[in-house]
């Protein structure tokens, strides 16, 4: 049987995206051809990868904080907090999450609900996202990012005034939104160029990697996580050349992705079992258990004690 790319509409693309708290969509009537999503942990969490899909719909991602690599047609991306993503209907689409979390907007519309009462109809198009030409991803200052997530919180508010919200309202400030993007790229200069392939290739190996070795820690199976020549050797590179690829790619050095690895998974251990922090620091490989509280800190911006209260 032929194999076929799955195409996802506005009443199924959910179930691919996102999991966890099932949260009443925000939609305007029965077909209203827009929604606002927001992603985190209390509405809805994003899953941790989505194979090769086609949406029938335009989407706005706002990516406030997380990372992961993304595909969008041919291209690939290591995106991080404070980057937008414009999908144009169709287009082959897959991602893989590199972190525990993920916060941010999704905003989805069709084209019939945006150019109601619009007598331009090749608006979007003349959009440098939405031309097809890979203006697809846009990083942004914090200050921006704050702007943005602004505008997409106020859709949102506008959605639960009663009845749905009202529909001209909220195509007015989608245009406003796309208008502001637009501003932000002026001769692409914000754009995030695509990963090289090679690049791309030995971050992905070297994530995956780090991943199991975390995993090979919980099973007992390691004491301690590897040194990072460990990994070049495996990746057959030198570390040198291993960091500095990891670092243009995701714009963190390779020993810090491991740290965050190890911080998710305490993160875990944290909340959902009643170890003591001493025995998580052992389980993780850390010998010192005061080490391993700063080295959460830093990371996390509380301590593990922190977490505990916060999650009580």
């Amino acid at each position: 049987m032929k194999q076929l790319i799955p195409s996802l509409n506005m009443d199924n693309f959910r179930k691919t995206y996102f999991s966890g708290s099932e949260r009443v969509p925000m939609s305007i009537g029965n077909n209203a051809g827009i929604e606002i999503i927001r992603t985190d942990d209390h509405f809805s969490t994003c899953r941790n990868t989505a194979v090769a899909h086609r949406l029938n719909f335009f989407m706005i991602c706002l990516i406030i904080d997380g990372e992961g690599e993304y595909n969008f047609g041919p291209d690939e991306y290591y995106i991080k907090g404070s980057t937008l993503c414009f999908v144009n209907p169709l287009l082959v689409t897959s991602w893989r999450s590199q972190t525990a979390y993920q916060q941010g907007y999704c905003c989805t519309f069709d084209e019939s609900f945006f150019y109601e009462g619009l007598e331009d109809k090749q608006w979007l198009t003349k959009l440098p996202f939405f031309d097809g030409k890979g203006n697809l991803v846009l990083q942004l200052s914090k200050e921006d990012t704050r702007y943005f997530a602004g505008l997409l919180e106020e859709m949102v508010h506008e959605f639960e005034t009663g009845n749905g919200g009202d529909p001209e309202i909220l195509r007015t400030m989608i245009r406003l939104f796309l208008k502001k993007a637009d501003a932000r790229i002026p001769a692409g200069e914000n754009k995030i160029p695509a990963a090289i392939s090679h690049n791309m290739s030995l971050t992905r190996s070297f994530l995956k990697n780090g991943k199991e070795d975390v995993e090979k820690l919980m099973q007992g199976k390691l004491t301690s996580m590897p040194v990072l020549a460990s990994y070049a050797d495996r990746l057959n590179v030198s570390t040198n050349h291993m960091n500095d690829v990891i670092k243009a790619v995701t714009g963190k050095a390779a020993g810090r992705h491991l740290q965050q690895m190890l911080t998710d998974q305490a993160t875990i251990l944290l909340r959902q079992t009643s170890w003591s922090i001493s025995e998580i620091s052992h389980a993780l490989g850390y010998q010192d258990p005061s080490y391993f509280a700063r080295s959460y800190k830093k990371q996390k911006g509380l301590s593990p004690s922190g977490i505990r209260v916060q999650n009580q």
